[in-house]
Order: C-alpha cells, then structure tokens, then sequence
C-alpha cells in the first residue's frame, strides 16, 4: 500500500506498508527514486498496547490494521 501524504508547506512524504519483511530496504530504494521523504508506516510503534494483547500477533496483524489506524488517526487532522 503507499500513501503520499501531503505535509504543512507543501511538502511531501510517502508512507509505506511492507508487509514483506524481506524487502527492508523498499523505502530507501523509492525514496531515492521519487526524491520523496519514504518510511515503512508502523502504526503501533508509539501506541500503549493493552497488557492483554499478544505482540505477535500484533505484528501480523499491523498491516491489515494500517487502514483502519489512518481513518482513525484522520480525525485529529485540522481542517483543510
């Protein structure tokens, strides 16, 4: 999945989901590509995780909640 997401000033920068974790360095080969900031989205990483929750299957799951994570995350935004 990517995702450009437009920055204050006009700039710019693509997220992206890798869901293969082979392909560690996708990010750095688009960003040198498009000349766009690149990041492989982790919408977890800076969550509190409830104790219950098993890290594992976190993991998997992160992908199939990206989607979910970034409706969510669109309500914070201020207005365009």
């Amino acid at each position: 999945m990517l995702e450009i997401k437009k920055r204050h000033e006009n700039k710019r920068k693509l997220q992206i989901e890798n869901e293969e974790k082979k392909s560690i360095d996708v990010d750095k080969a688009l960003e040198e590509r498009l000349h766009i900031p690149t990041a492989v989205a982790t919408p977890f990483s800076q969550m509190t995780i409830a104790a219950r929750a098993k890290p594992a299957t976190l993991a998997k799951d992160e992908s199939s909640l990206l989607i979910a994570c970034g409706l969510a995350f669109r309500a914070f935004d201020p207005p365009v």
